[in-house]
């Protein structure tokens, strides 16, 4: 620890992410234990998940760390479950706080975590065993409830309405995705396309480990199966449920959860000729195609190339010390902040036919409009592009970032 203070922040950001990974082998490995009877399941699925979790590749951002919360609550309640560790008052204070980090920190894996809680506190209950869990399905519930009342209270009051349309919408998901990947650029697409098939793959191996543990195992008797199975099942619903396309990358969250089940499904049948075929040729094939994935694209993983082309654009071209309006800051945040160039952009204002804005730039893009409804709900997207247009000249448009310009 005394090599820490010595480090440059760059340095820090760049262990950063093999910190982070490291901590998650060890929790899921933890979490293969609890569900396993042998001693080499844990090891192949940890293996298998090291090279399968694509998604999970430690980005600075607060999903990484919730991720590892996450991973580490769920191992510390099956092992209690499983491996029947004495659950005592301790156990619960941790898991308390690991709960109450979770939801400060990233609302979407604290709702994951309260999931998993709820489907263990069913299963406990309908095959009878200790403990139930009652107490901290009581005490997350209080938490996340206390905490989407007050600081985001608005959250759900604007997606409660739409959330059965959801259930029925999930073509949207799938054709966002589809969307972002369209005229885009060839590279931009091919390393789309590599992680569809890779992720394709990957989940479709750990189907057929389901169906075969299914096949295998008397499942109403088998709590190691059902208990997974569920989660799963859990997690690919919820999230997809709860957040909607999200920019098209939630198939990807749901995926990143499910993650460390789906590497046991593959790994509790590594006994069987096609299963050992099988872990061997993707344990062969798979690191290139981790690096593809998780790395190959990094800078267009969570902003698009039209954006990204938009945003040079307007550092390249832009007018000294005059502000850029948004309704987010997260891709101004970087250049220029320092001057005050960015501004929050008051969609109130733009909703009328009158624009605030007598001299600067204003960016539309899509990302931003969805991060915006996901937060306060619906807007007249016809009502605010006609107040742009009216208002202001465009000076550039790349696909779906527009870029507006008021003054001389």
């Amino acid at each position: 620890m005394s090599i820490v203070p010595k480090l440059d922040g760059i340095q820090i950001l760049a262990l950063y992410p093999i910190i982070i990974k490291l901590l998650s082998l060890i929790f899921v490995y933890w979490i293969l234990s609890a569900l396993s009877t042998d001693y080499e399941t844990p090891w192949i699925g940890t293996l298998i998940y090291l090279l399968g979790d694509w998604i999970g590749q430690g980005l600075y951002v607060p999903a990484s760390l919730a991720g590892v919360f996450n991973s580490l609550s769920l191992a510390l309640i099956l092992l209690i479950l499983f491996k029947r560790k004495r659950y005592s008052y301790q156990w619960a204070i941790i898991l308390v706080i690991l709960f109450f980090s979770l939801v400060i920190s990233h609302l979407l894996t604290s709702i994951i975590m309260l999931v998993s809680l709820f489907v263990l506190f069913i299963l406990t209950k309908i095959y009878n065993l200790t403990p139930k869990l009652n107490t901290l399905v009581m005490i997350f519930s209080t938490i996340l409830l206390v905490w989407l009342i007050y600081p985001v209270g608005d959250f759900f009051s604007h997606n409660l309405s739409g959330f059965v349309a959801r259930m029925l919408d999930i073509w949207s998901i799938i054709s966002e995705t589809e969307r972002t990947t369209v005229g885009m650029g060839s590279e931009h697409t091919k390393v789309m396309y590599i992680k569809m098939l890779y992720t394709v793959s990957f989940s479709a191996l750990a189907a057929l480990g389901i169906l075969h543990s299914i096949c295998n195992h008397k499942l109403r008797k088998s709590f190691s199966t059902i208990v997974p199975l569920v989660i799963i099942t859990s997690y690919s619903v919820i999230v997809p449920l709860i957040v909607g396309p999200y920019s098209g990358e939630i198939i990807s969250r749901a995926f990143g959860y499910t993650t460390p089940l789906l590497a046991f499904f593959i790994a509790r049948n590594w006994n069987t000729k096609f299963f050992a075929i099988s872990i061997i040729l993707f344990l062969i094939i798979a690191p290139p195609l981790f690096v593809i994935s998780a790395y190959g694209n990094e800078k267009l993983d969570y902003v698009s190339p039209s954006e990204i082309a938009g945003v040079n654009y307007y550092y390249e071209m832009s007018k000294p010390k005059e502000p850029i309006y948004s309704l987010s800051e997260r891709i101004w945040r970087f250049k220029y902040i320092e001057e005050t160039r960015w501004k929050q952009l008051n969609i109130k204002l733009l909703n009328g036919h009158e624009l605030f804005v007598q001299k600067g730039y204003v960016a539309y893009y899509d990302r931003d409009i969805e991060g915006y409804i996901f937060l306060k709900g619906k807007i007249d997207y016809e009502k605010i592009k006609n107040t742009l247009n009216n208002n202001l000249n465009k000076i550039y448009s790349s696909g779906s970032f527009d870029l507006f310009y008021g003054g001389e």
